[in-house]
């Protein structure tokens, strides 16, 4: 298994990482979901501070501290910097769980900051966690023709954040590429690695709340080889206020970008599932998306 997800719109989202030990969010009910799974995370990245994606961390970590398991395993918890209501959560939360038997970091992130992630003994690879900034609701990177009187921005600025994991490997510059063995053979190590450049990859992509991408060559979406991505509305009419993504506009995204497998997720629950399979099924000529629903929790191999 290596990834277990739940999002419902507006009651809970969180996302398990378990080949990186990384969790995405921690809304209602993620304790009880992961049962002895809570203390795989070793890091807890938060997308943004709306209760539906944050509620559940009391919960894991008092798990964490009293439960069956590895109860001095040490986390770490990653927020957009200057999220003043992530700030009063953890504080909350920290002192619900009591003096905790492991160890607890915080770490406030600034926009596109990348955390380096652990890779295989003798691996050539380098990984790390890239938060950005995205447009929900009251954040100040929403464009000017999303206000109008129907929307409402609080007065308060809170910063919120996608994530990728990316893998960067050394490969040929274009310019030295299919010249033969033999041309290879005769180089020095040194040679190959001047005529070598970082080669990234967006292996995993989780959007957090968010309207859609802006696309361009600088995309955090682009050739991602697997997403999860907001997709709340399947009527664009139904949007009153820019919060979230629709499904159509997603699946745009995802063909622009060159994504590799996307999973739809975050639906309001005022579309039946059978009308969201039904419109996943009427974009499948634009992009093949997979859908998290809402009524359970997913467990992806």
């Amino acid at each position: 298994m290596k990834y277990v997800v739940f999002s419902k719109a507006l009651h809970s989202t969180w996302l398990l990482s378990c080949e990186h030990g990384i969790l995405f969010d921690a809304g209602e009910g993620v304790g009880t979901s992961l049962g002895h799974k809570v203390f795989l995370p070793e890091r807890l990245f938060f997308s943004h501070s709306h209760m539906d994606h944050i509620a559940g961390l009391p919960s894991l970590l008092g798990l964490r501290n009293a439960g069956y398991g590895s109860r001095d395993k040490p986390l770490a918890i990653y927020y957009p910097a200057g999220n003043r209501f992530v700030e009063d959560w953890l504080k909350f939360s920290i002192r619900q769980a009591g003096r905790l038997r492991y160890s607890l970091n915080i770490h406030p992130l600034e926009p596109f900051e990348r955390v380096p992630l652990e890779v295989k003994v003798g691996s050539q690879e380098q990984r790390y966690v890239e938060g950005f900034p995205v447009r929900h609701g009251n954040n100040r990177n929403l464009p000017f023709s999303w206000f109008s009187p129907r929307t409402w921005l609080p007065r308060a600025y809170s910063p919120c954040y996608g994530y990728r994991i990316v893998s960067v490997t050394r490969k040929l510059k274009p310019e030295f590429r299919g010249k033969g063995q033999d041309f290879y053979k005769q180089l020095t190590t040194e040679a190959k690695e001047a005529m070598s450049e970082d080669s990234p990859t967006t292996k995993f992509f989780f959007s957090g709340d968010s309207l859609p991408l802006e696309q361009g060559p600088n995309c955090p979406l682009n050739g991602a080889e697997l997403a999860f991505l907001d997709a709340t509305f399947l009527n664009p009419e139904d949007r009153t206020a820019p919060t979230h993504a629709t499904m159509e506009e997603v699946a745009r995204s995802c063909a622009a970008a060159k994504v590799r497998v996307a999973y739809a997720m975050h639906q309001s629950i005022r579309y039946t599932p059978e009308e969201i399979i039904a419109k996943a099924q009427e974009l499948q000529s634009i992009y093949p998306l997979r859908i998290i629903h809402y009524s359970e929790v997913t467990y992806l191999n």
